[in-house]
Order: C-alpha cells, then sequence, then structure tokens
C-alpha cells in the first residue's frame, strides 16, 4: 500500500512537468505566431521600406536575420509543423526580393563611364596619376555589398551573380560604343554634359585644371585628326571600308582596344569585396566575353575586308593591317595579366585574333610580292613623258590628303609608297612573315630575325620592280624616252630607300642593292646621251656607294657629247671642213661662207628638233633634273660660245638674221628648260 502514495506522488510530478512543457510550448508558439505575423507585415512592406535604402535596408537585412534564425529553429526542433512552412515561405519570398532588389539597384546604376573620363584616362602623363573609373557612387556600392554579403552568408543561389556578370557586361559594351560615338562626332562635351550621366558620376564635373582639358582636348584632336587622315587615305586610294559594309575606323578600333583593357581592369577592382571571393574569377570571365567578342569581331571583319583588298590588289587598303598588328602586340602583355584568372578559351581570345591578321597580313605580302613582278606591261599605262607621273608625286609628298584620288600609272611608284609606308612597322611586318614559318632563320643568332625576314621579303619586291620596270620600258619605241623612264624610276627608288632608311633594311639581306641602283641610274644617264642599247648591267661589291657614284658619274658625264652629237657636228671644229682666214680685203670665198652659212643652218635645224623631240621629256626630281641640265650647259655652252667669236662677225651673209638665230642667251634658255613639261 506504501507504494501507492509513491506512484501518485511521480504521477503529479510528471504532470506538473509536462504541464510546464505545454506552457512552454505554448509561449514559443504564441512567440512564433508574433513573429510570423511580424514577418508577413515586414514582407508586406518590403517594397516600401526598400524605396529609401538609406533608411529601409538596414532595418529589413536585420528581419531576414531573424526569420533565419527561425527557419532553423523549426528545421532543428519541428520539420514537419505548419509554421515551418510558414516560415521557410515567408524567408524565401524575401531572399527573393533581395535578389530584384540587387537587380534593380545594379542596373538603376550601370551607367556607360563618360568619354571624356575615358579620354582623361588617355591623355595622362606617365609621371601623373591617371583618373580612377569610379562606376557608383559610394552609397550604392555599400548596399549592393550589403546585400551581396548576406546572400553569400545565407547560402543563396548565385543566380544575383549571374545577374551581375550580365549588367555590368552590358555596361561595358556600351561604354565602349559611347566613346566611338564621341570620337566619331568630335565632340568633346556631349558626353560630359548629360545631366543622367553627371548624377550618376559626380566626379567628372569639369573640375579640370585647364592644363588637363588641353592635353583632353589634345587626345580628341589628335585622334580626330588621324581618323580623317585614314579615311581620305583609304577614299583616295578607293578603298573606303563603309563601301565593304564593314563601319569601322582604324583608329577609333584602336581607341576601343584600350578602352576596353582600360574598362576590364576597373570591373576586376569594383568586384573586389562586393562579390564572393570564391566566385570572383568566374564571374569576371563571364563579364568580359561581351566586350571581347566586340574586339573580336571587328578585328575578324578587318581581317577579311583585308583579304578582299588583296584579291584587288588594293596595297593602299593593305597597310591598314600593320597599325592594327602594332597595336595588339604591344598591347597583348597586360591583356594577358588583366586576363590570367580566367578560363583558357577567353584568355585565348586576342593571342587567335593576332595569328588570324598574321596569317591575312603574310598572305597579302606574298601576293603583292607576285603582283609586282606580274603587272601587266600596257602601252595605254605608260607615262607618255617617260616620269614618275605628277600626281603620284603629289600623293607621296601630301600623303594624299592633297584633293582627288591620284592616277598611279605604273607599278614602280606604287610598290615604292607601299614600301615607304610598310617599313614604319618595320617590327610587325617581320613579325608577321616571320609567324607564318617560325623555325625559319632558327640558326641565326646577334640579328633581329624579324629585320632579316622583313630585308628578304624587301629584296624580293625590289628585285621584280627592277625586272618589271625593264619590260615595261621595251614597251617604248624611243630609245631616249626609255632612258629617261627608266632613269626616273631608278633615281626614284633609291631615294626612297635612303630617305626612308629602308635601304639598311635591305642591306641586311643584300648590301649590293645601293649599288645596282646606282649603276642603273647612272647607266641610263649614258644611255640617254649616246641613244645606244642597253648595257649589260654591272654588280659591285663595294661599301662605299657615294664614292663609287660619284666616280662613276664623273665618268659619264665625260661620255656625254654623243647625246648631242648631231648638234655639236655643226659647232665643232673637228667636224667640219676647215675655212681660211679671211683675205687682205676681209672677204671670205663664195665656198667658205656657203660652208658657214650650211654650219648655222644645220645648228639651228637640229637644236631645233631636238628641243622639239625633249620638250616632252620629264624628270620631276629637282636634283637629278638640274645635274643633268648642268651636264648640258657645261659642254654645249663652251662649243657654241667658240663658234659664234668665230664666225659671228665675219660678214658670210648679208642677211645675217637669217642664220643666226640663236643668241647664247637663248640656248641657255633652252638648256635650262629642259626635262620640265611645264616650261
Amino acid at each position: 500500500m506504501e507504494e501507492i502514495p509513491t506512484f501518485r506522488n511521480g504521477t503529479k510530478d510528471k504532470l506538473e512537468k509536462e504541464k510546464e512543457n505545454l506552457a512552454q510550448l505554448r509561449d514559443l508558439l504564441h512567440r512564433s505566431d508574433l513573429m510570423t505575423q511580424n514577418m508577413l507585415g515586414i514582407l508586406g512592406s518590403f517594397e516600401t521600406r526598400l524605396g529609401s535604402p538609406s533608411s529601409g535596408l538596414s532595418p529589413y537585412l536585420e528581419c531576414m536575420e531573424k526569420l533565419q534564425k527561425a527557419v532553423q529553429y523549426f528545421n532543428k526542433h519541428n520539420q514537419d509543423s505548419p509554421e515551418m512552412a510558414d516560415v521557410v515561405s515567408l524567408y524565401e519570398a524575401g531572399r527573393n526580393a533581395l535578389e530584384k532588389e540587387f537587380h534593380k539597384i545594379l542596373q538603376t546604376h550601370s551607367k556607360p563611364v563618360p568619354a571624356v573620363l575615358m579620354l582623361d584616362v588617355f591623355s595622362a602623363e606617365d609621371d601623373e596619376e591617371p583618373p580612377i573609373i569610379e562606376h557608383f557612387p559610394q552609397r550604392v556600392h555599400n548596399e549592393l555589398k550589403l546585400i551581396s554579403s548576406w546572400l553569400q552568408r545565407c547560402d543563396a543561389t548565385t543566380d544575383y551573380l549571374s545577374v551581375y556578370a550580365s549588367v555590368r557586361s552590358h555596361a561595358v559594351v556600351k561604354s565602349l560604343q559611347c566613346l566611338k560615338d564621341h570620337l566619331k562626332s568630335g565632340s568633346r562635351d556631349s558626353t560630359r554634359d548629360s545631366p543622367a550621366l553627371m548624377s550618376k558620376f559626380s566626379h567628372t564635373k569639369d573640375t579640370l585644371s585647364s592644363k588637363k582639358a588641353l592635353k583632353r582636348m589634345a587626345f580628341v584632336k589628335k585622334a580626330s585628326t588621324a581618323i580623317m587622315k585614314s579615311k581620305a587615305h583609304l577614299e583616295a586610294a578607293g578603298s573606303d571600308l563603309k563601301d565593304e559594309g564593314i563601319d569601322i575606323d582604324i583608329d577609333i578600333y584602336l581607341t576601343s582596344v584600350s578602352a576596353l583593357l582600360k574598362l576590364i581592369q576597373s570591373e576586376w577592382i569594383l568586384m573586389q569585396g562586393l562579390l564572393p571571393d570564391k566566385h570572383q574569377r568566374k564571374i569576371f570571365d563571364m563579364l568580359v566575353q561581351a566586350g571581347l567578342e566586340t574586339i573580336v569581331r571587328e578585328g575578324e571583319q578587318i581581317s577579311a575586308y583585308i583579304k578582299r583588298a588583296t584579291l584587288r590588289h588594293n596595297t593602299a587598303a593593305i597597310i591598314n593591317i600593320f597599325p592594327v598588328l602594332k597595336h595588339l602586340r604591344a598591347i597583348k602583355p597586360e591583356y594577358d595579366v588583366t586576363l590570367e584568372n580566367c578560363q583558357a578559351p577567353t584568355r585565348a581570345k586576342l593571342p587567335t585574333l593576332i595569328s588570324t591578321l598574321d596569317a591575312t597580313g603574310a598572305k597579302a605580302l606574298e601576293d603583292f610580292v607576285d603582283s609586282v613582278r606580274n603587272d601587266p606591261d600596257k602601252v595605254s599605262n605608260m607615262p607618255k613623258d617617260g616620269t614618275v607621273h605628277e600626281l603620284t608625286s603629289n600623293f607621296l609628298e601630301k600623303g594624299c590628303l592633297g584633293g582627288g584620288a591620284p592616277e598611279i600609272d605604273f607599278a614602280g611608284s606604287r610598290t615604292m609608297i607601299f614600301l615607304e609606308q610598310l617599313i614604319q612597322f618595320a617590327d610587325v611586318a617581320g613579325a608577321m612573315l616571320l609567324s607564318q614559318d617560325p623555325n625559319l632563320l632558327a640558326d641565326i643568332t646577334n640579328v633581329d630575325r624579324h629585320l632579316l625576314k622583313l630585308a628578304h621579303f624587301l629584296t624580293q619586291v625590289l628585285s621584280n620592280l627592277a625586272l618589271n620596270l625593264d619590260n615595261k620600258s621595251e614597251t617604248y619605241s624611243d630609245e631616249t624616252l626609255k632612258s629617261i623612264f627608266l632613269l626616273n624610276n631608278y633615281n626614284y627608288m633609291l631615294k626612297t630607300l635612303k630617305r626612308s632608311g629602308m635601304l639598311d633594311v635591305v642591306h641586311m639581306w643584300n648590301n649590293e642593292v645601293s649599288d645596282f641602283l646606282s649603276n642603273k641610274i647612272l647607266e641610263q644617264k649614258r644611255i640617254y646621251s649616246q641613244r645606244n642599247n642597253v648595257l649589260e648591267l654591272v654588280h659591285l661589291l663595294n661599301p662605299n656607294v657615294e664614292l663609287k657614284y660619284a666616280e662613276r658619274i664623273d665618268f659619264y658625264r665625260k661620255e656625254y657629247t654623243k647625246s648631242w652629237s648631231r648638234v655639236l657636228y655643226y659647232l665643232a671644229e673637228n667636224q667640219q671642213p676647215a675655212v681660211g682666214i679671211a683675205g687682205a680685203d676681209g672677204k671670205l670665198k663664195d665656198k667658205e661662207r656657203q660652208i658657214i652659212k650650211d654650219r648655222f643652218v644645220g645648228f639651228n635645224r637640229e637644236l631645233e628638233e631636238i628641243i622639239r623631240v625633249q620638250k616632252s621629256y620629264s624628270i620631276p626630281d629637282p636634283e637629278l633634273r638640274e645635274s643633268l641640265r648642268k651636264d648640258n650647259r657645261d659642254y654645249i655652252l663652251p662649243f657654241f660660245r667658240s663658234f659664234m667669236r668665230k664666225y659671228e662677225g665675219s660678214h658670210f651673209t648679208k642677211n645675217p638674221e637669217k642664220y643666226v638665230k640663236h643668241r647664247e642667251s637663248d640656248v641657255l634658255r633652252f638648256l635650262n628648260n629642259f626635262f620640265d613639261v611645264r616650261a
């Protein structure tokens, strides 16, 4: 019987304990109901409260923290309760709302970088700190960081990260387009003065010093001038990219490549501390894709355009590939560092584009060599005065900016103009050629292999050009005009080689080129004087080209008399029957008077004939032209003076004006007007 009270007491204790547990459960449920109601109230006013982030975001995140703890509690103590489902639903709704708010804030404030800010970055001096590209105001950056940090801690999905990559990627592309439009318009202030942009980029207000503003203006002017020159050059050569359906300016493209690098570098800095470390590489890889694809796509369009230009032998257009490759090679190391955290396909985009352009350019140069060799010998295309075409000369001197498109009548000038432009990109051209056969010249040491390969290419072109010019000269029926043509062209080639510095490169492969051209020039001067057949070419191995040139000039000047052989026949005493001295009465015999008359008549006839024939001959190079004129003066005038002194006052005729038609001043004027079609 004693066990009954003990049992009753134990049962009573258990009931009391259960009552206490029940009371605690009721209290917990009550608190859960209150929390649920609070969360419903919070979520119900979520959008309103988030409309003013400075006062609403932090309280909202505090509520989300409490809701997260409730989820953890029910998940631990009562996963099957209806309250658990309600709390989880509320929590997920709140998290989704945060992701949407992250997208909204990001979308609202992701504006293109003002073009003037990009120009300030480019125009910064080497010893100056370039302006910092700040994409968001500090307040916006803090809000995005708060939301991103909370989403990261609560193990949310990474959808918001993909949204970040998409929005920022679009902003990069939009920034590039704004810069292009700004440069095309030539306006320095259109982007800067936009109220919409100014409200988001307060740091870009015009607080620049006058020095910095001037540098910005200078950069825009330089870029605009370069663009205009590029367009004028292409239009003059009939090679406008827009005619091919390609709206690309080379200079703007190069600026865009540099701008993209600065933009993606700033994007990498922006995501530091804003996005989870473990996701930054992936998101950055996604973010840069659109910008890189824009640059690669436009580069491939340039490559396709160059291929079409190659098929048309449009050398003026082909030259555009070299500044592109030069810039891409120069900027590639910075791109490599910036993209080192990206995946291999992303890192390979720029090197692949460079390889594509290398192959396109190398093929263009290869075809250029063939086109020089195979340029047709058309009589209709040959200059009638045996000169480098006057408009071609203007093309070279004025860079195609002097008016309409020049007429390039033969391969010589067209080729040398191209080579003179090409030598400005010697390293790029050499690397381009060598890239197609990297093992070529592998055994060469202590020499720049790129320049050596270019020297080989230049030697091929010059060899083909010399052969082509010789073949073209055969279309002339006038041997003298043929000599003038070759003389002009070889002189033009040699001067271009020396002036451009190309000769130094060529000598890396063949040190006989200068001697070859010098001797061709001298040979044609002698042929002009002799009117004989072309002599066999003499190849000299002499490093002192200038001395050899001077020696041969002296030699051929002595041989120059025969160029005027028919004129000199009547002036030189040893070419005519002797005329005796007048008798004591001062009179000449009839036979002697007739001989003198015949000599004057013959001289007048031959002088007028050579003037008539050669007045159409032109030598555009001033130095060469004056050299030949001096040769004529120094040789012809002494004979003429001697002839006139002896016979002018000999009373050989009653009508001296009939025979003495030309005084020394007349002959001098004639000689000074030789080789100038304008005279």
